[in-house]
């Protein structure tokens, strides 16, 4: 027996509210808006509308000019590799490559999501070694000082391979090859769960660019069911690096004092090579481009699969009578109708859908 639960997706006045306002701002393009265009839009008071500029105005969404003047922020990070740093670990053997990065980020007025899109350029005449890594450090649903010791990893991750400074995990996950023990490669499960992180460590997910579904991972509080998933396209970022301070010393610890490094988040890196010190190539001219987008995943306590439009966690439950199934979907798509549909992979038919808005 196959029986399906689908959860009602939860609407914010205060979200639409705000997600009305920026669309305010947006159509009213260089020459900005005034708080009374923005009352005006979303029928609030001017009042009302000043608070929810002041929030947005917060955090950086949002910039007035001298005129009172409301506009989105374009905010775009410009870099080139013209530095090769004296204190490099020696395995770090690229030098200053020239390269060039342009980092766009962009925020939209119907979802939560923020896209990150890099484009790496090589201006010079020869092929370039280098490395490159998108470093994340997550604790969703808690105070930005703070952490939950209950987050776990969600990825279809199944291997990882440890850095051999830290055999610890060697004593807490089984070896994903068992005629080669020794080799580093583990089988992931239990190292998901920031409390099973006994010290300090590094890690690196394996096969991200064969693995189906696995163009997203994240973490998840499990004292609140709110996450945060990374949606990129894995082949392009086929390297996933794990770091943790170490159950212990991520709250035994205090964040305020100067010198104290560990702090209570898991850090996950998405990189164009495998692990560090393993370049990717860009020959001559050439531009390689990806968008990395962060989303929020709400009220589900694992995801299976996520794209920037939502993620979804499928749980399976066997008993007497057959086979449970419960599909639960957060979406990022505000005010819009959205059906999702449980589908038998191996004959593509739908088993049940539902629609939700």
């Amino acid at each position: 027996m196959v029986t399906t639960g689908m959860p009602t997706t939860r609407k914010s006045s205060s979200t639409t509210k705000a997600f009305e306002l920026l669309e305010t701002v947006a159509s009213a393009g260089t020459a900005g808006a005034s708080l009374y265009d923005l009352a005006a839009a979303s029928h609030v008071a001017v009042s009302t509308a000043h608070r929810y500029a002041a929030s947005l105005l917060e955090l950086g969404v949002l910039e007035k000019d001298g005129g009172g003047r409301y506009r989105l922020v374009d905010i775009t990070m410009t870099k080139k590799d013209t530095i090769d740093h004296p204190d490099r670990p020696s395995r770090f053997a690229y030098g200053a490559t020239q390269i060039e990065a342009e980092v766009p980020y962009t925020v939209f007025k119907d979802s939560p999501s923020v896209d990150m899109s890099v484009a790496l350029h090589n201006p010079t005449d020869t092929a370039k070694s280098y490395e490159y890594w998108t470093c994340t450090t997550l604790a969703p649903g808690e105070e930005s000082t703070w952490g939950s010791p209950t987050m776990d990893i969600v990825t279809n991750v199944d291997t990882i391979r440890y850095d051999s400074a830290y055999r610890w995990m060697a004593d807490v996950e089984q070896p994903a090859h068992p005629q080669t023990p020794t080799d580093r490669y583990l089988a992931l499960d239990k190292i998901k769960k920031m409390s099973e992180w006994r010290s300090d460590g590094i890690a690196y997910g394996q096969d991200l660019a064969t693995t189906p579904q696995n163009n997203f991972w994240g973490v998840v509080n499990q004292e609140n069911r709110e996450g945060v998933v990374r949606v990129g396209d894995n082949t392009i970022t086929p390297g996933m690096k794990f770091w943790e301070w170490g159950q212990n010393g991520s709250f035994d610890t205090n964040i305020f004092r100067r010198g104290s490094s560990e702090r209570p988040y898991i850090e996950l890196w998405a990189g164009t090579s495998d692990r560090f010190f393993s370049p990717a190539v860009l020959q001559p001219h050439q531009t390689g481009s990806w968008t990395e987008s962060l989303a929020p995943a709400l009220g589900l306590a694992d995801v299976t699969n996520a794209t920037a439009d939502g993620a979804a966690h499928v749980g399976f439950a066997h008993d007497d009578e057959g086979v449970s199934v419960t599909a639960n979907v957060f979406t990022t798509l505000i005010g819009q109708d959205v059906t999702a549909a449980l589908v038998d992979d191996s004959t593509g038919s739908t088993l049940t859908s539902a629609t939700h808005g």
